[in-house]
């Protein structure tokens, strides 16, 4: 599974945030991403992020309740799923508080 794979990664090289975290926030997401990374950004992201070619229908909240018949059977395995990501996001927030911060000296 991915969550397992995702847990052998050495902690400094883990910078993890939610899908809803990003849209809330994409230009400083994409910053501290960039920052996390060493990498320089210098590009304006436009007010509203552009649709995947393959988005059949633009976002919204409650998207996902057209689908919730088909869904209802797997959804403890996904609640499930869901509940280790955000810890694991949660542990790697706590990891870079924790970490002291690297010289480049």
């Amino acid at each position: 599974m991915l969550l397992d794979d995702l847990e052998k990664i050495p902690r400094a090289r883990v910078h993890a945030l939610t899908y809803r975290e990003f849209l809330a926030n994409p230009a400083e997401r994409v910053r501290d991403i960039c920052h996390f990374a060493g990498l320089a950004w210098n590009r304006p992201l436009p007010a509203t992020l552009p649709l995947s070619r393959y988005t059949v229908t633009p976002p919204q909240a409650d998207k996902w309740r057209q689908r919730e018949a088909s869904i209802a059977p797997h959804r403890s395995g996904l609640e499930e799923v869901g509940a280790r990501a955000h810890a694991f996001i949660a542990r790697s927030r706590m990891w870079h508080v924790a970490a002291p911060e690297v010289s480049a000296d």
